[in-house]
């Protein structure tokens, strides 16, 4: 009886010792905040029809017509070409964090950012880091161009996101991870 009361005690100790490890090990994992990314819908637009040189669409005081709408209208215009402008200015959610760019196109698209060729986006979508480690209250001036090339064309959204500071690093890099198939 002796010799299973000692079995029972160190079985106790054990359990004891693995759950005050896994206690421990709980205190060093940093959990994500359940409260969710801070995200900015680029919805109203500033359009023009018609190519332009990319130093045109960032002219200042240009006297390029310039035309308001919502994204997701459709043309079917073929080889129509149209820029879609938008400033924009970082909100104090957005401090301190990565912002990602994401766009879904029906058409192939480029987007630039204050003058610069930052990525393109397929026929479907495209993602790009606008900034890392955002400042509030940083404007920003976004341009895309689109061009009807298969007979319908459709901006369907923007949207800018603040990610924890740090993923941009991890999302630069996933274009270099290889997959063994």
């Amino acid at each position: 009886m002796k010799v299973l009361k000692n079995k029972h005690n160190v079985f106790f100790i054990v359990i004891v010792f693995l759950l005050t490890i896994q206690i421990a090990a709980q205190k060093k994992v940093n959990i994500q905040s359940s409260v969710p990314h801070p995200i900015m819908e680029l919805d109203q637009w500033q359009i023009h029809t018609g190519d332009l040189s990319v130093d045109q669409i960032f002219e200042t005081n240009s006297k390029i017509k310039w035309e308001s709408e919502s994204i997701g209208q459709i043309w079917r215009e073929k080889n129509q070409v149209k820029w879609f402008k938008k400033e924009i200015t970082l909100p104090d959610s957005f401090k301190r964090r990565d912002v990602v760019m994401d766009f879904r196109v029906t058409c192939g698209g480029t987007i630039f950012v204050d003058g610069k060729e930052m990525f393109k986006a397929g026929t479907s979508n495209g993602s790009g880091i606008l900034v890392n480690n955002a400042k509030a209250g940083t404007s920003y001036t976004i341009a895309v161009k689109l061009q009807n090339h298969n007979g319908s064309c459709s901006f369907i959204q923007a949207d800018l996101t603040a990610l924890p500071h740090g993923y941009a690093q991890l999302f630069s890099s996933k274009e270099k991870l290889v997959f063994n198939s």
